[in-house]
């Protein structure tokens, strides 16, 4: 009588239910998943680098305040703004203030202005009075600048 042959040894071995690739697949996923819990809950809101330059701040309190207040009232702001800062020894931190005004839309031209009447103020703080007449007729004669 015939006897059924002995199965073959590498029929019987059993494939295992999730192959090496699989595995690696998985531990992908899953530190994709804890490292995304470690993330911000809102990622669209990054808080802004800090801004602690004592010009920059003055400039954004001054362009904050739009088109609308005269010169002089510019310039004391900027005055005030710069005067805080050297009174206070350590510089405020105006990175969110600039980061709404960036968001906002931010005008090239008022900027620059911006920047000019802080350092006419600046200039008007370090030299004295005679100085401050030089800056503001500087920072008028900038583009858009009798607005």
């Amino acid at each position: 009588m015939h006897q059924p042959s002995a199965p073959k040894q590498h029929a019987q071995r059993r494939r295992p239910l999730i192959s090496r690739q699989d595995l690696a697949f998985i531990a992908i996923f899953m530190a994709a998943l804890v490292l995304s819990t470690a993330l911000p809950a809102k990622a669209g809101q990054i808080s802004p680098l800090p801004v602690t330059d004592a010009r920059t701040c003055a400039a954004v309190a001054v362009y904050a305040m739009g088109t609308e207040p005269t010169w002089e009232e510019r310039a004391a702001r900027a005055l005030e703004s710069l005067g805080h800062a050297d009174a206070r020894g350590q510089l405020p931190d105006c990175g969110q203030a600039l980061n709404a005004e960036v968001k906002a839309g931010l005008s090239v031209t008022r900027w620059q202005v911006s920047l000019a009447l802080v350092d006419a103020a600046r200039d008007a703080l370090s030299e004295g009075k005679a100085a401050a007449t030089c800056g503001f007729a500087r920072a008028t004669a900038l583009p858009g600048g009798a607005r």
